[in-house]
C-alpha cells in the first residue's frame, strides 16, 4: 500500500469517526423506505452478524440493535416475526449445497 493510499484510508476512518460521533446527538431520521426493502435491509445485518469477527464486536452488537428495530417494525404477523427471528439464531443457518458452490 502507498502512503498516499494509507492516508487516504485513515482520512476515510477519521471522516466516518467524526460523523458517527457527531450523530450521537442528532434526532432519528425518517426514512420511505418500502417494508420490502426494510426486510432485505433486516437479512443483510443478519448476513453480516453471523460473521464471528462481525458478531463479537461492538460494531456487531449495534447492527443487531438496528436490525431487531426493524424486524419489529415490519413483521405484522406472528409466523413471520418467527421467521425473522430464526435469521438471528445461527442453528437456523442453511449450509449451502455442494451443487451451489459452483455459482
Amino acid at each position: 500500500m502507498t502512503d498516499e493510499a494509507s492516508e487516504s484510508e485513515a482520512a476515510s476512518v477519521r471522516l466516518m469517526h467524526d460523523a458517527y460521533t457527531r450523530w450521537a446527538d442528532m434526532g432519528p431520521v425518517t426514512l420511505g423506505m418500502t417494508r420490502q426493502d426494510a426486510w432485505v435491509v433486516m437479512m443483510g445485518l443478519q448476513t453480516a452478524v453471523s460473521h464471528p469477527d462481525v458478531a463479537a464486536s461492538p460494531l456487531g452488537a449495534r447492527m443487531e440493535t438496528v436490525g431487531r428495530q426493524i424486524q419489529e417494525a415490519v413483521c405484522d404477523d406472528p409466523q413471520l416475526y418467527a421467521v425473522a427471528e430464526a435469521g438471528w439464531n445461527r442453528a437456523f443457518d442453511v449450509e449451502r449445497s455442494q451443487d451451489q458452490e459452483g455459482r
